[in-house]
């Protein structure tokens, strides 16, 4: 096993990195790629949830209505479904950059990476990098929304709740 002392640097600019660094930091590129779309899809699995959830629960007050307070059910209804748009919000359409390998392969070829390999890792690591960074900001979208969504849910969910109780202590005397 090479020792870190013994590998040769190579020169970027004023950057001097050891081939072992920079195989480290494409995996670490390949591994956050991944990791957005793992979490892209576990916050719209959130999202997807908390839309469900308030759809069940404006049926069970709709159908429920004489048993709640109507003025504060209404206004509790109108602050789930600002939640709900803030969901929708966070489902939307967005563009996101993936690694083609017929344009890598293009790439590699285009610019005769075969005689220098490590220009190649380094084109590769911007690219993925580039994209890294557009996919990011379209999960920070998701997450934006979500956060926004989830504490307007808690205040509708009081506010339906408190209706049932003030209908119900109203209807006590």
């Amino acid at each position: 096993m090479e020792d870190f002392t013994t590998i040769p640097p190579k020169k970027y600019g004023e950057l001097e990195l050891c081939p072992d660094i920079e195989n480290m930091m494409l995996d670490t590129a390949w591994k956050q790629y991944h990791l957005c779309f793992e979490n892209k899809r576990e916050a719209e699995n959130k999202a997807n949830i908390l839309l469900a959830s308030i759809g069940v629960l404006l049926g069970l007050i709709f159908n429920g209505l004489n048993l709640l307070n109507v003025y504060i059910a209404l206004i509790g209804c109108l602050i789930l479904i600002i939640s709900a748009i803030c969901c929708v919000l966070s489902l939307r359409l967005r563009t996101y950059e993936e690694v083609n390998t017929m344009n890598i392969w293009n790439a590699f070829v285009k610019n005769n990476y075969w005689n220098n390999p490590n220009s190649a890792k380094h084109s590769f690591f911007q690219s993925i990098a580039k994209k890294n960074k557009n996919n990011l900001n379209n999960y920070n979208n998701i997450v934006f929304w979500l956060k926004i969504a989830i504490p307007i849910f808690t205040i509708g969910f009081i506010t339906v709740f408190l209706s049932l109780l003030v209908e119900q202590l109203l209807n006590c005397n």
